[in-house]
């Protein structure tokens, strides 16, 4: 089973937040203090110590590294990690972060690489946060890591600029994000790092038997929602199927567009990238017969996916909601029926076949070509198989019957 710890970011990201939640779940302190203290960082004493933010109870680091040191280049700080007694692993994940950082930064300004030089994200604060959250999680056996949507904060720094902060957005391209509240700066560069440098998929809790949880508080309490992140660690729920995170759906209710141009809108749709396309009839406002037009998209696609709903249909709005997908082991086995090659779709439940059904575009260019009806070619395709049939009624699935079942994502 896969150990997997889930990243509520319920007040944002920062690295002393997600550091402290960690040895709240039960990573040594301890232990970490004692190996990020042969990095020769400026020390005080560092402490993890219970607060309330919200009303709920958090640890709070204290007694950190000191900040202010005068701005590091990405050598200067690879140099400070490497020169630490730390594992190979370690030293190699925490380089990883910082890269990270910098080639933002460098987007951010419009620089190379070698000329950035970080200012808070690389002074001894930061270096002694990124160390310690991957030792943490490294302590706790975690080998997944799920994030919910990063908070991006609101309102504005010293110098007028909207939080967050550009480098801060270039780190999260491409990440599932989520407005304000809270209007302060939600997520700093370095938290904004480590999320995307742990996290592999985004979302909902994952199937888990919850284990133990912990939060790491931020240094204030404000109003709104509480300055934490909470972290939930347990067993990932084994399946006989596969859980595709990161899926949403894109919908509209149409009632003014003919079933030509409906259908017209469908076929643009799956040449935009959707996984699958469906159409379900509805009654709206003064009992007007209508269609909600659905469309299953990955991350890349929604863009386009949306673009291509006001381009094709009268909508004026769509509706966009997060899912996830279970999807059988699956296979395409080809068969030679009536002198073509036609495919057919096997799916699997813990190793045994559930499910056989054969492409029904490639049936019905044999049935064109010989004459023979679909639904005898059919049969013939799942015998040829060699798998019983699943279904039958042929015309009841079609090329997008292997979309998986779809799960919305709660919470």
């Amino acid at each position: 089973m896969t150990r997997v710890a889930y990243l509520d970011l319920i007040g944002g990201a920062a690295g002393d937040m997600l550091m402290a939640a960690f040895i709240d779940a039960g990573a040594d302190s301890e232990s970490l203090f004692r190996s990020i203290g042969t990095l020769g960082l400026q020390h005080r004493r560092p402490e993890a110590k219970p607060v309330t933010r919200g009303g709920i109870r958090g640890l709070h680091l204290s007694g950190t590294p000191v900040t202010g040191q005068a701005p590091r280049s990405l050598a200067e700080i690879l140099a400070i990690i490497d020169g630490g007694d730390l594992a190979t692993q370690i030293k190699d994940r925490t380089s990883a972060v910082f890269r990270r950082l910098v080639d933002a930064e460098a987007r951010a300004h419009g620089v190379a690489p070698e000329a950035v030089t970080l200012h808070e994200a690389g002074d001894d604060d930061a270096i002694f946060d990124v160390v310690g959250v991957l030792l943490a999680v490294a302590d706790l056996g975690i080998e997944e890591v799920v994030s919910s949507p990063v908070p991006l904060g609101g309102g504005h720094d010293r110098n007028g600029m909207s939080w967050p902060g550009p480098a801060t957005l270039e780190l999260l391209k491409g990440l599932p994000v989520s407005g304000p509240p809270p209007s302060r700066e939600a997520t700093t560069p370095t938290g904004a790092a480590l999320v995307a440098s742990l996290a592999t998929s985004f979302g909902g809790v994952p199937p888990m038997t919850l284990e133990r949880t912990g939060y790491g508080a931020g240094t204030r309490d404000l109003p709104g929602p509480p300055n934490l992140v909470r972290v939930l660690i347990g067993e990932r729920s084994t399946a006989p199927w596969r859980v595709e995170h990161g899926m949403r759906v894109i919908e509209a209710n149409i009632d003014d567009l003919s079933p030509q141009l409906i259908a017209s809108a469908a076929k643009a749709l799956f040449a935009a990238g959707a996984a699958d396309v469906w159409q379900t009839p509805i009654q709206m406002k003064r009992g007007r017969a209508a269609v909600t037009l659905s469309a299953l998209a990955s991350g890349p696609t929604v863009a386009a996916i949306k673009a291509t709903f006001f381009r094709e249909t009268t909508t004026l709005g769509v509706r966009d909601y997060p899912v996830e997908r279970a999807v059988l082991e699956r296979e395409i086995r080809t068969v030679e029926l009536r002198g073509e090659t036609v495919r057919v779709k096997v799916g699997r439940l813990d190793g045994s076949v559930v499910t056989t059904m054969p492409e029904h575009v490639d049936l019905e260019r044999l049935a064109e070509r010989t004459g023979v009806p679909v639904r005898e070619l059919w049969l013939e395709a799942i015998a040829a198989a060699g798998a019983p049939p699943t279904d039958p009624d042929p015309a009841a699935r079609d090329d997008g019957s292997d979309a998986g079942a779809i799960l919305p994502v709660r919470g």
